[in-house]
């Protein structure tokens, strides 16, 4: 069955209700429940089975870890790690950032709910997990503020061997099992609750509930987004109860993600798309051991992006990544968007490409030195330097071409300062002799 069939069965059985029972009031809260209320997996309606021991217990293990923040509304149990950071600070990482909706196992809740908490704090993810004090398929979820440790948590349950039973609302988009949303000023479920609660009324007005199907949704989807993108009259706000700007900007972001899920043409990519990841230092300054295979995918994936932008151009969408986030940079051709998602958040590119290119330059110092002798080797540093131009150095094993390509000389520049940082350097001529030094083995850098 596929996620439009589930749709389908769905909408199918919330039409029947208010088909069998017209005297019943369409209600948004209703439809909200509902929505909540329905297992993907077989279509089915959830049982009602209370979490509130889950709750207990898992709060009761919890209690002594000073690393987190634990509470209870009444209705959730939620669980903070702010890895250090004020509450103003973490929860302004939260606005507009991800939420994942985890799919249960219902005889390994408890768990799963452990270990995924204890993953979390281990690996420093700043988050707030949230559980439900009966059983929905929103029943376990986690906001998190940067895609970097959203992607870490769906590694980690992908190489469990839960065996899941309850998966969230077919209309939510879906990673490896995992649904995913931004955690804005108006939730996903409650912007669709709105959507089909107003769908719905219309059906009732042209006596068409025999209708309903998630083909004519997207239709009517469609429509609504182009009223509401068009103007921002008092009668369209009053419809869907959007009081403010924000709100109103919350529900056109989030129905046109609504809509791209039910066409089916919802890219992995543009599911953090809207989030704006607000990094905290404790977040930016994570650690990573750069491993052989980290390489070999960057170098893969620098040079098929070489040939697609040309190397200017490549290195300019390098330092922009850095600096912004913004993967939406990177062509989605031959995978390498996903790629860069999956494998290199900002922080960690900048990493690969400093050893990379601090090896580069080494490398073509050496081989100068090498094939022209020093004062090649030290002209060729210092043009560098001065200008940034690296035309003399050899290209013997291709040397200079690999430099040229896998750092862009603004990095470079920044990572030669961090390596003669403890050096007492007066001008560019002792640069240069420290550098080539360096190249020889003849002194150590950090």
């Amino acid at each position: 069955m596929t996620c439009l069939d589930k749709m389908d069965r769905f909408l199918n059985y919330l039409s029947k209700i208010y088909y069998q029972n017209p005297s019943l009031p369409i209600s948004s809260d209703t439809i909200y429940y509902e929505l909540n209320s329905f297992n993907e997996k077989d279509c089915q309606r959830i049982k009602n089975t209370a979490l509130i021991t889950v709750q207990l217990k898992i709060k009761n293990y919890l209690r002594d870890n000073t690393k987190l923040e634990i509470f209870s509304n009444g209705y959730y149990l939620i669980i903070e790690n702010r890895n250090g950071n004020n509450s103003q600070l973490f929860y302004k990482s939260l606005k507009n950032a991800i939420k994942m909706y985890l799919p249960i196992a219902i005889k390994d809740l408890y768990q799963m709910i452990i270990e995924i908490i204890e993953f979390s704090v281990h690996q420093n993810i700043l988050m707030q997990f949230r559980i439900t004090k009966e059983l929905r398929n929103d029943a376990l979820t986690i906001c998190i503020s940067t895609q970097e440790d959203a992607l870490k948590i769906v590694k980690y349950l992908s190489e469990k061997d839960y065996k899941f039973d309850i998966f969230s609302s077919p209309f939510i988009p879906k990673y490896k099992n995992i649904a995913f949303t931004i955690n804005s000023e108006i939730s996903y479920i409650n912007v669709l609750a709105k959507l089909l609660y107003v769908y719905l009324q219309n059906k009732i007005k042209t006596n068409t509930l025999n209708l309903v199907t998630s083909g004519d949704f997207i239709k009517f989807i469609q429509n609504e987004l182009k009223l509401l993108t068009k103007t921002t009259n008092n009668t369209i706000l009053k419809k869907y109860n959007l009081k403010t700007m924000e709100l109103y900007n919350s529900f056109v972001m989030i129905s046109k993600l609504i809509l791209k899920t039910l066409e089916n043409s919802l890219t992995f990519e543009e599911i953090f798309a809207d989030c704006h990841f607000d990094y905290l230092p404790s977040s930016r300054d994570h650690k990573y051991d750069i491993t052989a295979s980290d390489k070999e995918k960057f170098i893969y994936i620098i040079n098929k992006l070489s040939n697609i932008y040309g190397t200017k151009k490549l290195h300019l969408i390098i330092m922009e990544y850095i600096k912004t986030t913004n993967f939406n940079l990177f062509v989605r051709r031959e995978n390498i968007r996903r790629m860069i998602i999956e494998n290199f958040p900002p922080s960690k590119m900048k990493l690969v490409i400093s050893e990379l290119g601090w090896n580069a330059l080494m490398s073509a110092i050496h081989e100068t030195y090498e094939k022209y002798g020093y004062d090649q080797a030290i002209y060729a540093i210092h043009k560098f330097i001065e200008n940034n131009k690296i035309d003399s150095f050899t290209n013997e094993n291709s040397t200079r071409s690999y430099l040229g390509i896998v750092i862009p000389s603004e990095l470079l520049r920044e990572v030669i300062e961090n390596k003669v940082a403890g050096f007492n350097i007066t001008n560019n001529i002792i640069l240069s002799e420290i550098l080539f030094q360096i190249s020889q083995n003849k002194y150590l850098t950090n």
